[in-house]
């Protein structure tokens, strides 16, 4: 870490720049504003996203609604982000798992967890996440993403 954490480093590799011109700003504001006309309606007001998967089953997209509220909804793969979703779940929450990066949403729907881990330190053969349907403690499903959404 330098700068008080504005750069990152890993082994010689840049691994984060946490700076941001007001330049950068506004395009960002820009960009999520255009990709706010891309989704569904009901889906439009939220801070920020956070992350849009495709997984061998579902389209699946987070995002910020603020104050560390967050939203998952998704798709079955037939369907466009335009389309209403098939589930939305309010009040998620992030969860860090060590200090290398990896963390998970997750999201309670009755006896039913939802949860979308983010796999930033793996192998080579690790998919970029995971989302896992749990319940009462028993995994129902597990569906690696296969492609992340831009």
């Amino acid at each position: 870490m330098f700068l008080n954490g504005k750069l990152w480093l890993d082994g010689g590799k840049i691994r984060g720049i946490n700076h941001q011109t007001a330049k950068q700003i506004h395009l960002k504001q820009t960009l999520v504003e255009q990709q706010k006309l891309t989704l569904h309606e009901s889906l439009r007001n939220y801070k920020q996203p956070i992350l849009q998967w495709e997984t061998t089953k579902f389209r699946v997209r987070i995002d910020d609604l603020g104050e560390t509220k967050f939203r998952y909804a998704s798709w079955r793969l037939d369907k466009s982000i335009s389309d209403k979703p098939d589930l939305v779940l309010l009040n998620g929450k992030r969860d860090f798992a060590g200090s290398g990066g990896n963390h998970y949403y997750s999201f309670i729907n009755g006896k039913y967890t939802y949860r979308c881990d983010v796999i930033v330190l793996g192998t080579s053969k690790s998919p970029a996440g995971r989302l896992s349907v749990i319940k009462d403690q028993q995994i129902l499903l597990t569906d690696d993403v296969v492609e992340v959404l831009k």
